[in-house]
């Protein structure tokens, strides 16, 4: 009698202990962008990038590892100020690629580098200071969240405007041809699903990007066509995100020439 009934209390626990701790995921999430001033989340981002013409010739390939240091900086209003550092950039090319050559010029142009961006709540970038191409990549992020609350599979759209996120970038760099862009590239966004560890919750957000755009590169008028598939994670209490795989193909067409660009990038905690 004794042994049965420490086993009914022994189970009795373990139900009370096991609906403490689990908490129940939530049916619907709303998203805005306020991280915590002061801290600094560390990624190691991963890019695989390849580039060719489509009439032919060697592909250029190669594969960007580096850390990266986001720094909440400050917070005006619902404009927050982040602080991106890269660094220990590692680049890997085939044997007999024809940029083999530029690999330390590569590591180079990708490491110890700081970009601030400002970013409202609705996760837009407001501006970008840095230099050149991290800059434009920082202004080029494809997020943003709607103004309601959403349950899963909810869907929502925005248009970044390409002109508006190259002048954010800037032409930082001495010497670098002059930049223009315009039009605007159509993203769709889905929730994929809302999951919990520990305390925290988590949003996983499907990303569709396909439009047309153009640029001018020093008066050269170049048309492109992106495509972009992938995912964000998002810290529901604070809008960071903590992880990010995207796919992006991009066919440029300048005169009678056209190339192709594969990317994939990856950007995890560390």
């Amino acid at each position: 009698m004794y042994s049965g009934h420490m086993a009914l209390v022994t189970c009795f626990l373990a139900l009370l202990i096991g609906n403490q701790t689990a908490a129940p995921v939530q049916n619907q999430v709303s998203l805005r962008f306020n991280p915590p001033v002061g801290k600094t989340y560390q990624f190691k981002m991963t890019v695989k990038m390849q580039m060719g013409a489509v009439a032919g010739g060697p592909a250029m390939e190669f594969q960007t590892d580096m850390d990266s240091d986001m720094k909440v900086v400050s917070r005006t209003g619902d404009v927050t100020t982040m602080e991106t550092k890269f660094s220990k950039a590692h680049v890997t090319l085939p044997e007999d690629s024809p940029i083999a050559a530029m690999k330390e010029s590569l590591e180079k142009q990708s490491n110890d580098k700081t970009v601030t961006s400002k970013i409202d709540g609705f996760y837009h970038v407001q501006g970008v200071n840095g230099s050149g191409m991290d800059s434009m990549i920082n202004g080029m992020q494809a997020m943003s969240f709607p103004d309601h609350a959403i349950k899963v599979g909810d869907d929502w759209s925005y248009s970044m405007d390409l002109g508006k996120m190259i002048a954010a970038g800037g032409n930082a760099v001495p010497g670098a041809p002059s930049v223009e862009a315009s039009g605007k590239i159509p993203i769709k966004f889905r929730l994929k699903e809302i999951t919990q560890k520990g305390n925290q919750t988590f949003a996983n957000i499907e990303i569709t990007m396909d439009g047309d755009a153009k640029m001018s590169v020093s008066g050269q008028e170049i048309e492109m066509h992106i495509k972009s598939t992938g995912t964000q994670q998002i810290e529901v209490s604070t809008g960071m995100t903590v992880g990010t795989s995207m796919v992006s193909d991009t066919t440029s067409t300048f005169g009678d020439m056209k190339m192709t660009q594969h990317l994939v990038q990856s950007m995890v905690l560390r």
